[in-house]
């Protein structure tokens, strides 16, 4: 396990090295879970493809970002800017650490995490390669039901609020960040960074018109860009077949591009 400080709290994560036995540096990725995730995600999808890396001699670091999981922290203080912060401070840590290869670090992003790893990725500056699961790209959505609470002036708004967010609820300095969400910028600068995007047509909270924003975005881009669309999953991959091609995918795009 590992435990990294940032603004005084505690972020608890889990290192996974390769299988094998190896005498040069290996490439790691970091692992960025979704809004008010975990390090463990559904199905321990994170869990299967960290042991995925590791079958194919790459390491991996996946973390709670703080106000979730088990790192410290309250959910209410969270903002994209924390979430990238704290995914900077886990690829530093990484960086230093003895046998990973600091030139070779990939980053993986799963649904609102994927946002926050392309920031991170384009702030970082020094990401090999990406790997998105069904990514935000917009948060237009979620902007027009936050307008249709103000203007009903709705007793129960907050009940509203914290339904269209999965039960949780944000705090007052997530909404302005999140609202004005601008991916644009960020993907221009990753450019030369290979970019594989999974994302399912029956996804029920990220519309697969994201997956096709991004696409959308990577037209110009230098480096290799893999779109994979998925038939039968949801939001959260609950079918089995499709999650195991995910991982698949996911390990065989790492062990090509770190």
């Amino acid at each position: 396990n590992v435990i990294l400080m940032n603004e005084g709290q505690k972020i608890f994560g889990t290192l996974h090295l390769p299988l094998q036995d190896t005498s040069k540096p290996v490439p790691v990725v970091l692992m960025c879970h979704g809004f008010a995730g975990n390090k463990v995600g559904k199905y321990r999808i994170y869990v299967s493809l960290a042991e995925r890396l590791a079958m194919e001699g790459i390491a991996s670091l996946r973390i709670d970002f703080r106000g979730s999981g088990d790192s410290e922290g309250s959910f209410s203080n969270m903002t994209i800017n924390s979430e990238v912060s704290d995914a900077t401070m886990a690829l530093q840590y990484l960086s230093t650490l003895s046998g990973i290869d600091s030139k070779r670090i990939g980053l993986l992003g799963n649904s609102f995490g994927g946002a926050i790893s392309i920031i991170t990725a384009a702030k970082y500056g020094n990401i090999k390669s990406i790997a998105l699961l069904a990514a935000l790209y917009s948060t237009a959505k979620w902007k027009k039901q936050w307008e249709e609470f103000k203007t009903k002036n709705m007793a129960n708004s907050v009940d509203m609020i914290a339904k269209a967010f999965e039960g949780h609820l944000p705090g007052p300095n997530f909404y302005p960040d999140f609202f004005s969400l601008n991916l644009e910028p960020s993907l221009q600068k990753l450019k030369e960074v290979p970019l594989i995007n999974i994302h399912s047509v029956m996804d029920e909270r990220i519309d697969i018109e994201d997956a096709e924003n991004y696409k959308r975005s990577r037209h110009n881009a230098t480096a290799t860009t893999r779109e994979v669309r998925l038939k039968k999953s949801d939001h959260g991959f609950s079918d089995y077949t499709e999650r195991l091609m995910v991982i698949e995918e996911v390990a065989n795009w790492f062990k090509q591009t770190l």
